[in-house]
């Protein structure tokens, strides 16, 4: 017995791993290989010399490829899985051999009965692969399933048909992938039906086109939304249902997907809509659905495992897309607001979490709302309510300054000196932002500048409204021991004095001038007599500080 096994490669105890690789596994892929080459150049022969018909070398191709499969299970059952990977496969590409030829060289079957051999043939290397866990075999027949339309050239000009039949293929693969663990086949799924999508949709738009049919945007736009939430899905099953620690290719894939669906959606709705609904009103719900679906995704994956970062990138993309969204579905004038808050409510899960990376993108968001706002203020008719106080337009503002100290809020705890300064800068811009609305609802109650009476009357109000602001301002730095807003307070008290003396001391009329500078007085001495009334608490706050 012992003699046996030392010829017989299952007990051979010295066979090298080096030895076990080129002559158990490559010989036997390099040999399937070549007789995978000599059939192909066999039929060329054959059809050139005209030994024997089409239908006989068809028919010797499947019987060869039939021989190599049956002899990968007699390998099977003597223990040999490279040899039987090897020839496997070599017998599932040579039954796709035989059936492209059948069809694009001899036409001897239809498009719709190649097709239908082709997909059979896939399903059994799907079956092979399952049954002797070979990952080779599984590529072999994902590739051939997707190949299959491109081999046949069928089904491009029916679309519906031809990513129906993606859809089903996409099911079966990823299902396979996700059991056996085979990421490779996720990226070929993702990368050939991506690319079906584009092919496919193309091809389709070029048929309507020349046949006078109504545009397959909605039917592709369809699709596409399907294949979006297929991988997206996938990516969440992999990360919380088999985690198999490859963050990367999980990375990859949630992104990737969501960026090629956004753009192909984009790129569909461009110039024309579908039949039921018009482009402009699709293109803000398309990204608010891929936002909520890597929304969804990352709270999902957070909730297995706080620090993964499939589930930050998912969240970041979810923000950076509801960013996106929000200048193409929202008016103008509400665009800054909407991107504070989106920043706030960054700062804010940040604070309350781990991912407190989320504060970078939240100040970029806050930082662009600021500019985006500045840039506003050089657009005609930019603010101007139907209603002071209760128009659309105040309303924004009101909500882009709560948001701006919520966010300052957010960073109250904060332990970098940097970021505890982007706390002050928060409080200092969102009570700016507070004078500057109040002072354009006076503008616009009052209307524009200038020398009249309604002139004089807006500068009446800006300055009793910059005075109470600023006396509110100091109280509510006395009360809650905050030097930075008594500072804030003092220097709109001088902005407002320097300009009741140096400007509207000249054009104001007299009784204008004598109620201006009585309420003036008024509010400074009230001023005064707060802080010696809560001098102490002042102190105890300086030497606290100190």
């Amino acid at each position: 017995m012992a003699a046996a096994q030392d010829f017989d490669p299952r007990f051979d105890p010295h066979d090298s791993e080096v030895e076990a690789s080129f002559l158990g596994a490559w010989f036997a892929r390099l040999g399937a290989l070549a007789l995978l080459v000599g059939a192909g150049f066999g039929f060329k022969y054959g059809m050139d010399e005209g030994f024997i018909g089409p239908g006989t070398r068809v028919l010797l191709g499947i019987l060869a490829g039939f021989g190599l499969i049956a002899w990968g299970e007699w390998s099977e059952r003597h223990g040999w899985p490279r040899l039987t990977q090897a020839v496997s496969g070599g017998g599932i590409a040579m039954l796709y051999l035989s059936i492209w030829a059948a069809f694009q060289l001899y036409g001897i079957v239809t498009g719709i009965e190649a097709f239908a051999g082709l997909t059979a043939v896939a399903a059994v290397g799907g079956y092979l692969a399952l049954r002797h866990d070979s990952c080779a075999l599984a590529v072999l027949s994902t590739v051939g399933g997707f190949g299959n339309a491109l081999l046949i050239g069928e089904g491009f000009d029916r679309p519906s048909a031809l990513f129906g039949y993606v859809v089903i293929l996409d099911c079966v693969v990823l299902g396979l992938a996700y059991v056996r663990g085979w990421r490779v086949l996720d990226h070929i799924a993702f990368g050939a039906t991506w690319l079906f999508l584009l092919v496919g949709g193309l091809t389709a738009t070029v048929f309507a086109e020349l046949g006078g049919d109504e545009s397959p945007t909605g039917l592709v736009l369809a699709y596409a939304t399907v294949y979006f939430f297929m991988f997206s899905a996938l990516t969440v099953a992999r990360r919380v249902g088999r985690s198999d620690g490859s963050q990367a290719s999980s990375v990859f894939l949630m992104l990737a997907n969501c960026g090629i669906y956004v753009m192909t959606a984009m790129a569909l709705l461009a110039e024309d809509g579908t039949a039921w609904a018009t482009a402009d009103a699709l293109r803000g719900p398309v990204i608010l659905v891929a936002a909520g679906v890597n929304l969804v995704a990352g709270l999902v994956i957070r909730g297995r495992d706080a620090d993964d970062p499939v589930a930050g990138a998912a969240l970041a993309s979810a923000a950076l897309l509801l960013s996106v969204w929000v200048p193409v579905e929202i008016e103008a004038f509400a665009v800054p607001a909407a991107w504070a808050v989106l920043g706030a409510g960054m700062i804010q899960v940040a604070d309350r979490s781990t991912l407190t990376t989320a504060r970078i993108p939240g100040y970029l968001l806050l930082g662009l709302s600021l500019v985006y706002l500045v840039g506003l203020f050089g657009t005609p008719g930019f603010y101007e309510p139907a209603r002071v106080l209760v128009s659309p337009e105040s309303a924004a503002f009101v909500v882009h300054i709560s948001a701006l100290y919520v966010a300052a809020f957010g960073l109250r705890n904060v332990s970098r000196e940097d970021e505890r300064l982007l706390f002050g800068a928060l409080a200092v811009v969102a009570s700016m932002m507070t004078l500057v609305w109040l002072s354009l609802e006076a503008v616009a109650y009052f209307g524009p500048f200038d020398g009249g009476r309604a002139g004089q009357s807006l500068h009446f109000a800006l300055n009793a409204i910059w005075g109470l602001y600023a006396a509110a301002l100091l109280g509510v730095g006395i009360a809650a021991r905050v030097a930075g807003a008594r500072f804030l307070a003092l220097g709109i008290f001088g902005v407002t004095a320097a300009k009741l003396v140096l400007h509207d001391v000249w054009m104001l009329d007299t009784l204008y001038r004598t109620v201006v500078f009585m309420g003036l007085g008024a509010i400074f001495l009230g001023c005064s007599v707060m802080y010696h009334r809560f001098r102490d608490l002042v102190l105890e706050d300086r030497a606290r500080a100190a």
